[in-house]
């Protein structure tokens, strides 16, 4: 490792030589122009072929390319929506020529350039593909308030899984399947070239499941572009992180021109149109020789059938869709933002600032309101009670480039974030609002009640996360000779976090210690360190082949420290934690550090093949102390056979591209997992407390990283002149030295288990992209985009125990990881059959048959998924409606709410009490409940549906209008988001997940009293 990063540095000093002389160069200068309209292009980029070097253009569409070398070289412009152009043109010494270019307007392209491990690149040239989303595009065409509304279906592989409809919460984000069964399955997230922090659940709150994520810390209106690099194939050259994919953020820039302003502003409401079940209790006497008597009692249906209870009444209540007592109501939005972006020749400038201020769909009651203002004696509540759940952020940036010399340019990108968020208690938990209702209860007068508290008792409870977060980074870059140019960034992410719980005391729900009030104080720091350089040579070898070599290291540190104190039994009316009777505090400190280089070879043959070979060194103090670094290569091609010259001309193909990849990368253990140390504890000796140590973790000094390899084919073709464009791709990825927690004799005295290399996990599926401009006509078009996937995943292999025994399934409730299935797959034993044989309406336990052991039932994650994009443009433009469904299927989701609603925990679903229910919901409901051997097996449902995701409709204002705005143009949006869901999922939502983004290290992939996705408008 150390010898290649000495013989880098030394490749370094070696090209540290002067320019040459500006009389020795020649420049090209010209200016880019829409060929149908004749106005310039602001957001073209121009490359020359031979060097690799890239300028962009002015706001006037002008650019220069100065310092070339004497002789004949091919410039290429590319600009988002444009078909890219390519000219010769000779440079000679002392001389600027004059290369003037017209694009034409076209939906899809190949061309554009991507940013990429070893700098910047056509998507032409990689053997792989890559998911590329264009931010400002799609926000001029919907509101766009976070990261993962901005990734949602819209690119083929790319699942993003929300997990609840509180808003600040996160989601999971899968890209082609799930690797690992015990590290994070989550890509990482690069910021302008700097690596940054995105835990997923970010949050010690204690809200029953739900947590925010550090990846809707960025701001959507800040992005230029998004570019997903979705597998090993092709993340490579990112090391010992990257197996789950990388997912690369610029931001905006600033371009040469006099100031340009963009001011936008947003009000929106949150509503929630779930259908919340209802409650049910059925009321009848005991039955006792044959008569009914005695008091009245709830009557079971399986109590009826059996004769030992009748039904006189069948109460129906729910106080979630009580507009008296609910306290679902309705929320709101507001966002209000400004960027100016301008400046000279010298230097370019992007400012941005932006409020947000969202409200969540819980309120207190006014009902509730009057019973708190008289049980606690004041004229006035707090406003922390009356709304549990919002989220307020401020988000600033300022991006600065200046070109210091012809030959180098420096850029440097600041972001700052602050942000509150408060988030209500639900999902698994007692202190839960929606649980409250789920379990509601029914007198027998049939007056709904709350199943555990009410939402005065709930919303007393605070959960507050305060976060402030700065990410900057600087970067060079240098040309030192025509045919070589360096690159180096460096950058600092660091995220403060608070996270503070509070019960008052004696305000509270009256449930354990609650009432007795707690205050917590978590503070949280995540600090990330980037440092990143590159030499890249671009040099002819023969008049038709270049080649492009590139050499580069990373060196990155993450810094996670935290400290907390719990204060108990505060004072009444005190907030503090000094006033508490027993006090608590921790400290955390955990440090990673990880240092690799990489070596490619790419050889480019008349523009039409690209062939590409790497290889990547990594090492990382997580890997155990045994272990060396770790080597992954890397090669693909990329063939654009409709390039030669024996292609049919004028055929319906326009471009036909075949390529193929092949590369390797890995995902660290955690930074303690190969550790054998001590933990501080107390102990009592002699009756007096004293400090000691236990064993804190039993660490293997062979652990290794977990090792993916994929093999990546596909063809991009566009049809009848770019009006049809497919984007293939068939991948295949294997993850080998899986981490697996290997139980641990009792006899060593140490933990339970430790981490070791044993499984084997596979990927595999194909990806379809399909742009087509249906409509192309000067006063109407019609744009349709389809993205979707196919994957099946499979755990191969779980190792073998210290005997020699194969690893029996790890389990965890009804999910598991077993060999041959998906990883996370649900099984419990099936119901065969059901049957009312005496035809009595209700199915009782001796019509249910069971089978004896537990069977497959199918994957927690979605197997199949598509988008579907259309947006229609009417009156030149004028008019635009975009309109968006999503779907996701193949998979099962644990109906855990109603399954616990109908077990004795709730006892009032209405398979328990009402004789209408259709049959099969009373099968589960009485294999559940009331089988020896209970099964969830009726409750693990498919999980399949399509939702109505974004209808938007832009309009942009006549001229004369916008002018009077003092603005060139005016646009409003009106738009709806999770418009309508089809599902033959019988929970209110298959979308949800109650444990937040955790999967699956802890499991818990399941429908269990979470929120539900909500609407906005």
């Amino acid at each position: 490792m150390w010898k290649l990063l000495g013989a880098f540095g030394a490749a370094v000093a070696l090209t540290a030589a002067p320019p040459p002389l500006a009389a020795q160069s020649g420049s090209v200068s010209g200016q880019v122009t829409d060929r149908s309209t004749g106005q310039p292009l602001q957001a073209a980029r121009l490359q020359v072929t031979q060097t690799g070097k890239v300028v962009a253009v002015r706001f006037d569409g002008r650019y220069t390319i100065a310092d070339l070398a004497p002789g004949n070289y091919d410039i290429r412009v590319i600009s988002v929506g444009y078909a890219a152009e390519r000219k010769p043109v000779t440079v000679t010494a002392g001389q600027t020529t004059t290369l003037d270019f017209a694009l034409n307007p076209v939906p899809y392209t190949i061309e554009e350039i991507v940013t990429t491990a070893t700098g910047e690149q056509r998507r032409l040239e990689l053997g792989h593909t890559v998911g590329v989303l264009r931010a400002d595009s799609i926000a001029s065409l919907q509101p766009v308030n976070n990261m993962q509304t901005l990734l949602q279906a819209r690119s083929a592989g790319v699942v993003i899984l929300p997990s609840s409809g509180s808003v600040g919460t996160g989601a999971r984000i899968r890209i082609r399947g799930a690797n690992s069964l015990s590290l994070s399955n989550e890509p990482i997230i690069y910021i302008d070239g700097v690596k940054v922090n995105t835990v997923a659940s970010s949050s010690s709150l204690g809200t029953g499941g739900q947590a925010p994520s550090r990846l809707n810390d960025i701001n959507p209106d800040e992005i230029e572009s998004i570019e997903i690099v979705k597998g090993p194939s092709a993340a490579t050259l990112y090391g010992t992180e990257a197996a789950n994919g990388v997912i690369r953020v610029t931001t905006k820039r600033g371009t040469a021109g006099k100031p340009r302003w963009n001011v936008y502003l947003e009000g929106g409401v949150l509503t929630d149109p779930n259908k919340y079940p209802d409650n049910y209790r059925s009321v009848g006497r005991t039955i006792t020789g044959g008569v009914p008597g005695g008091a009245l009692r709830t009557c079971l249906l399986t109590q009826i059938a059996s004769n030992t209870c009748t039904q006189e009444t069948l109460f129906k209540t729910n106080i979630l869709e009580n507009d008296t007592l609910t306290p679902i109501s309705r929320g709101w939005r507001q966002q209000y933002g400004a960027n100016v972006t301008g400046g000279t020749e010298l230097v370019q400038y992007f400012f941005s600032g932006e409020f947000e201020d969202e409200i969540g769909t819980f309120a207190l009651p006014d009902s509730e309101k009057t019973r708190l203002l008289t049980a606690r004696s004041v004229s006035e509540l707090p406003k922390n009670v009356l709304r549990p759940n919002t989220n307020r952020r401020i988000s600033l940036r300022s991006n600065l480039a200046t070109h210091l010399r012809s030959n180098v340019d420096v850029q440097a990108n600041v972001g700052y974030v602050i942000g509150n968020l408060r988030l209500p208690q639900n999902d698994n938990n007692v202190l839960g609002m929606l649980p409250s209702g789920y379990f509601g209860t029914t007198d027998t007068l049939g007056k709904a009640g709350w199943g555990f508290f009410a939402p005065g008792e709930i919303f007393s409870l605070e959960r507050n996360q305060r976060i402030e977060r700065f990410t900057g980074s600087g970067q060079i870059q240098w040309r030192p000779f025509s045919w070589l140019s360096g690159r180096g960034v460096v950058g600092y992410d660091i995220g403060q976090r608070t996270d503070i719980t509070f019960d008052p005391t004696a305000l509270g729900p009256a449930f354990g210690t609650t009432p007795l009030g707690t205050k917590g104080d978590t503070r949280t720091q995540l600090k990330t360190y980037t440092v990143d350089a590159g030499f890249t040579a671009n040099y002819r070898l023969l008049s038709n082949l270049s080649s492009r070599t590139s050499v580069g290291g990373q060196l990155y540190r993450d810094v996670f420290f935290q400290n907390s104190a719990i204060g108990q039994r505060l004072t009444f009316g005190s907030s503090d934690i000094d006033g508490a009777a027993i006090l608590t505090a921790s400290q955390t400190t955990t440090t990673t550090v990880r240092i690799g280089a990489f070596a490619e070879e790419q050889l480019n043959y008349k523009d039409r093949l690209f062939l590409t070979g790497a290889f990547r060194v990594d090492d990382n103090s997580s890997f155990g102390a045994d272990f060396n670094a770790i080597v992954f290569p890397k090669a693909s091609i990329s063939y654009v056979l409709s390039d030669e010259p024996f292609f049919p001309k004028g055929s319906f193909i326009s471009l036909l591209r075949l390529r193929g990849a092949y590369g390797q990368s890995g995902l660290q253990p955690g930074a303690l997992d190969a550790l054998t140390y001590l933990a501080p504890t107390a102990s009592a000796v002699s009756g007096a407390s004293t400090s000691a140590v236990t064993f804190g973790g039993f660490g293997l000094a062979g652990l290794k990283p977990e090792k993916s390899r994929e093999r990546e084919l596909g063809a991009d073709v566009s049809l009848f002149r770019d009006r049809i464009n497919v984007d293939f791709t068939y991948f295949h990825k294997e993850t080998t030295d899986a981490l697996i927690a290997r139980v641990l004799a009792p006899s060593l005295g140490v933990t339970n288990f430790r981490f070791e290399n044993l499984g084997s996990v596979s990927n595999q599926g194909f990806e379809l992209t399909l742009n087509a401009r249906v409509i192309d006509h000067r006063d109407v078009s019609w744009d349709a985009v389809f993205a979707g996937s196919t994957i099946k995943n499979r755990l191969d292999e779980l190792g073998f125990d210290a005997s020699g025994k194969p690893i029996p399934p790890v389990i965890s409730g009804v999910q598991r990881h077993t060999v041959g299935r998906p990883l996370g797959a649900f099984f419990d034993r099936p119901i065969l059959s059901f049957d009312d044989a005496n035809d009595n309406g209700i199915i009782e336990l001796s019509e249910v048959v069971m089978g004896d052991t537990a069977v497959y039932i199918g994957s927690s994650q979605p197997t199949r998924q598509f988008s579907l994009s259309q947006i229609l443009t009417l009156f030149r433009g004028k008019l635009r409606l975009l309109a968006q469904l999503d779907y996701q299927g193949g998979f099962r989701q644990q109906n855990l709410t109603e399954e616990f609603r109908c077990n004795a925990t709730g006892n009032n679903c209405q398979a328990m009490h009402d004789p209408n229910t259709p049959l099969d919901l009373q099968a589960r409901a009485v294999a559940r409940r009331f089988h020896g051997s209970q099964t969830a097996f009726g409750y693990i449902e498919d999980g399949e549906f399509m939702k109505l995701r974004e209808l938007a409709l832009t309009y942009t204002l006549p001229d004369r209008w916008a002018n009077a705005l003092m603005a060139q143009r005016a646009n409003i949006t009106i738009a709806g988001r999770n418009l309508h869901t089809w599902t033959g999922y019988t929970g209110v939502d298959p979308e949800v997940n109650q444990s937040g983004q955790v999967a699956f290290n802890g499991f818990g992939v399941r429908d269990f009293l979470t929120q539900p996705p909500i609407r906005t408008f």
